[in-house]
């Protein structure tokens, strides 16, 4: 049964006790708040139960065979395993939320599953279903609520920019005032705004003004520093020609992480806190940088760039392919020239000692 039959049923039994079709067995079971709500918490248990292995399986997918065709084969059998997962999870929360759509529990749960798998569309059927049940429970009301501004964040924080929005327009149309429990969220929201018009020079202003300026001691709120991070992830891939936004993400990308480096020095953050703040600003770099040698595939800067990041990432093999492009495309007469020598700095940089002694490296530099 599809999560629209189910809210239609729903609304016809609850809202407007039309028990019409159902055996006297099922009528009783209707009027019992008690037997709905055991059945329910027993068949959420299970949907949980899926849901929990269908994410576990992410971690897998980190730990693949070196062999590049085994890895692709074992990511694709992982995949196949985690959509099966999801799906039987899917059908258990749908049917949990059946026996008892009034359970607190149940609804806040299969929300949250909803809303992690950017489904919205069905978020918005059930709490437009679940919310007009019983406007006297605040229970319900606050868990979905906060459950929305959770996701909010979290899916502007990833770059998921269409489903951040999309939540963003359900919490609105369900809670007056929604951003306003929530000035983290409407932080983000602004600053979305302000990229999507174009005001790049308002949104680096925006992100200063969470930079104290005595930056070596006082403490900053790096949550939304990372949040500012996503945001201009989600818009490069959604304006991906757009230079100037490529040129304010590649400044920000860089000032964040020297930044957090100084606050190590002094103190102010452990060195955990940083390696995790570097590890962040370092993926969203590899995006930017990414998209420019798709743009400009001939361009020697461009790949230098990428693989002096990915290097950072310890993405070694990914690192010295880029470099090794850098080096070719250096050497070339008809490609655009870069204002520095990318040879020299391939040789000389800081960056790259750790690949020093490589053969592979060596190779590349030894090139004519």
């Amino acid at each position: 049964t599809s999560l629209p039959d189910i809210c239609d049923w729903i609304k016809r039994v609850y809202l407007h006790r039309n028990h019409s079709g159902h055996t006297p067995v099922q009528r009783r079971f209707l009027r019992s708040y008690v037997a709905q709500r055991a059945f329910s918490k027993l068949r959420l248990n299970i949907a949980k139960l899926y849901y929990w292995r269908a994410k576990k399986i992410d971690e897998l997918k980190t730990s693949l065979p070196k062999d590049a065709k085994e890895a692709e084969e074992r990511v694709l059998q992982l995949n196949k395993r985690q959509k099966l997962l999801l799906t039987e999870a899917d059908f258990a929360f749908r049917q949990a939320y059946a026996l008892c759509p009034v359970s607190a529990e149940t609804v806040h749960e299969y929300i949250i599953f909803l809303l992690s798998n950017g489904k919205t569309a069905e978020s918005q059927s059930i709490l437009n279903t679940s919310l007009h049940l019983d406007d006297s429970d605040d229970v319900l009301s606050k868990a979905c609520r906060q459950q929305l501004l959770l996701q909010a964040r979290t899916h502007y924080t990833l770059g998921s920019l269409t489903n951040a929005r999309a939540i963003v327009k359900i919490g609105r149309e369900n809670f007056p005032r929604f951003t306003a429990y929530d000035p983290g969220l409407a932080d983000r929201v602004v600053f979305d705004r302000l990229l999507s018009s174009g005001k790049y020079r308002e949104s680096f202003k925006h992100i200063s003004r969470g930079i104290p300026a005595k930056t070596m001691n006082q403490k900053i709120n790096w949550n939304s520093l990372i949040a500012y991070a996503g945001v201009l992830t989600g818009h490069l891939e959604a304006k991906p020609n757009d230079q100037m936004l490529q040129a304010l993400s590649a400044q920000v990308f860089r000032l964040l992480p020297a930044i957090a480096a100084i606050q190590l020095q002094n103190g102010v953050i452990p060195r955990q806190t940083y390696a995790q703040l570097r590890g962040r600003f370092l993926i969203a770099e590899s995006k930017l940088r990414r998209q420019l040698t798709e743009q400009t595939p001939d361009r020697p800067d461009a790949w230098y760039e990428l693989g002096i990041t990915l290097n950072h990432l310890q993405k070694t093999n990914e690192a010295l392919d880029c470099l090794r492009k850098a080096w070719e495309f250096s050497g070339k007469t008809n490609t655009p020239r870069s204002i520095v020598d990318i040879r020299e700095l391939i040789r000389t940089t800081n960056s790259l000692n750790n690949l020093r002694e490589m053969p592979e490296f060596k190779t590349i530099i030894q090139k004519p």
